[in-house]
């Protein structure tokens, strides 16, 4: 028994996530099935992995710009996208290993578009850092993922909060993790990666709540002054995910097994 989890994309305003993570632990919440897309689908594979929240966040804070665009020049130049995800692939394979979904202590779905036949796809089988990967590969920013026959790019493209696949596998209660309804810094975008993700917002925006109202508890961090590639906000970010699970699901209660209710022991 336990929640499933929805976790949105959000560059690397997907810390945020660590925070709700530290709060559903620290209420004694169980998680029994995970659904991610972009960097939801980056943490909630740590979190299915066996990484805590605090190894996480320790992860979190030690990483820099440096780690990123290293990473990067290690890449060779894409032609349909700026850079390739790989470098994710690298830090991910650093901390977890050569690992499958087989592998994983909570089951995960990892939401991807396949741009080649105009579809959703939910990956929960082999290879766990290629879909991630594949999560992850913002149109025009990152190039495609070939993956198992499939080119594809981020699940966002088509379901940034993927409640609806949690439906589909009859898992009660939801909560969805929504980091798109507050508007990304009100202000001119300040660089490519950023004028993408703010477009990206507002294409999905409406789409996206209604995904996340058929949750059963939808979390909001209040992400408005941070910005999506802003590493120097790590600490705030994961306290605002924190602050916004607490505040969502204060007054959760996980029902029994009917089971438990009949049963005098």
């Amino acid at each position: 028994m336990g929640i499933g989890l929805a976790l949105s994309g959000g560059a690397l305003r997907g810390f945020a996530h660590i925070g709700v993570l530290k709060y559903l632990e620290e209420k004694n919440i169980p998680v029994q099935a995970i659904t991610g897309t972009s960097a939801g689908a980056v943490i909630g594979a740590y979190y299915a992995a066996g990484i805590t929240p605090e190894e996480m966040e320790e992860i979190a804070l030690g990483l820099n710009r440096s780690d990123f665009l290293r990473n990067i020049r290690r890449t060779s130049l894409p032609r349909r996208g700026l850079v390739n995800t790989a470098f994710i692939g690298r830090i991910m394979e650093r901390d977890l290993g050569q690992i499958s979904f087989s592998d994983l202590k909570i089951h995960l779905e990892v939401v991807a578009v396949d741009i080649i036949e105009n579809c959703l796809v939910y990956l929960n089988e082999g290879d766990l850092i290629s879909a991630v990967t594949a999560s992850c590969a913002i149109p025009g920013v990152f190039s495609p993922v070939k993956r198992n026959g499939q080119t594809l790019v981020d699940g966002g493209v088509l379901q940034n909060v993927p409640v609806p696949r949690l439906r589909e596998l009859n898992i009660k209660p939801i909560v969805a993790v929504d980091l798109t309804q507050h508007s990304p810094l009100l202000k001119e975008p300040r660089n490519i990666f950023e004028m993408f993700y703010k477009s990206t917002y507002l294409m999905t925006r409406d789409r996206e709540r209604k995904h996340a109202s058929n949750a059963d508890y939808w979390v909001t961090p209040e992400l408005k002054e941070i910005g999506s590639w802003d590493l120097k906000k790590t600490p705030e970010t994961i306290q605002l995910g924190y602050q916004a699970a607490r505040e969502a699901l204060q007054e959760f209660r996980l029902k029994k097994p009917f089971w438990e209710k009949i049963l005098p022991f």
